[in-house]
């Protein structure tokens, strides 16, 4: 099954995703499935994103790679998340002084 399309047996308290939504070209989809489908209610979600707009580096690389890559700016993914029906979210970048991995951590409201 396509990850979009599945949907799992049971809904977790905590999911990660490292260096994945934005190779799917509406991320902003995945993020909602993920908040609906995938964690039960108070459950945390964190993502790390390595391809955004910020990260200058990353810009090369859907062409160099051969791949598509959705580029989003920070902001756009701080929306996606509040979109997306996450509460507490907060971002950052992680991996010392030379990160670029932006990091978005959220959790889903109690219905």
């Amino acid at each position: 099954a396509l990850l979009p399309d599945f949907q799992p047996k049971r809904k977790f308290d905590f999911i990660h995703s490292m260096e994945f939504l934005y190779y799917l070209k509406e991320p902003e989809n995945m993020l909602k499935l993920f908040h609906d489908y995938w964690l039960n209610d108070s459950g945390w979600a964190v993502i790390g994103i390595d391809h955004y707009a910020e990260n200058e580096d990353s810009l090369s690389w859907p062409d160099y790679v051969g791949v598509h890559m959705s580029t989003r700016t920070t902001e756009q993914w701080q929306q996606a998340w509040k979109d997306a029906g996450f509460e507490n979210v907060k971002h950052w970048i992680a991996g010392g002084e030379n990160g670029v991995t932006l990091v978005f951590v959220g959790q889903k409201k109690n219905s």
